[in-house]
């Protein structure tokens, strides 16, 4: 089974995550903080961005939604949040800082940061100290650390936006960003790849995040 996380971005039941989370698997489940897993399909998917956006079956909205902010307004040495399920140790937080706001890498930019991600974090929200979402973890550099990616939620919602007339509806807070709009993502069979690992430009390759 493959698993990751994923980012609640409308109360009707529609997640984010990265596709890489999803690709390849024959059913999806999410799993919401203290909810019951639910079954989901994939809505739309985005392979340049390595994004999927879900949606879950649901037979009442949910309780809450992440609150979207914008990468916009990320400057270096801003402290983030990242929430996940590092090898499985579901609703996990991370803390670090924005390395360079806006890196550009095979034609795309993302949000560099210093966070410590693991197997597992893939798909799941980049949060600033407000507790707003403001990119989607994406990949770690192959045989480094502390170079991890985000890609900008301004991306994602702008790539989806049919389907997103209204993101958000959310009320996290920092201290509560594991719980409010955060779900497990999770699929019957392994995906390509977990937390992407690539090489950086230029020589070395690059790598998702789990």
């Amino acid at each position: 089974m493959n698993y990751g996380a994923g980012v609640v971005v409308d109360r009707a039941g529609l997640v984010l995550t990265n596709l890489h989370v999803v690709s390849n698997a024959h059913s999806v489940t999410i799993t919401t903080f203290g909810g019951a897993p639910i079954s989901a399909k994939v809505l739309d998917t985005d392979a340049d961005l390595d994004l999927a956006l879900l949606s879950a079956n649901l037979s009442s909205p949910l309780s809450v939604a992440a609150d979207l902010g914008s990468s916009a307004a990320l400057g270096v040495g801003d402290e983030v949040l990242a929430v996940g399920s590092p090898r499985k140790m579901f609703f996990s937080v991370s803390r670090g800082m924005v390395s360079f706001p806006d890196r550009l890498l095979e034609g795309v930019e993302y949000v560099q940061t210093d966070l410590p991600i693991n197997e597992g974090n893939s798909g799941g929200p980049l949060v600033d100290r407000q507790g707003r979402v403001v990119g989607i973890v994406s990949f770690i550099l192959r045989d480094s650390q502390g170079l991890s990616f985000a890609l900008p939620i301004d991306r994602a919602v702008t790539r989806f936006a049919t389907y997103l007339a209204h993101p958000g509806h959310g009320q996290a807070t920092k201290a509560g960003a594991a719980k409010a709009g955060v779900a497990e993502v999770s699929g019957t069979a392994k995906a390509a790849g977990e937390l992407p690992a690539r090489e950086p430009p230029g020589g070395s390759r690059k790598r998702s995040a789990p």
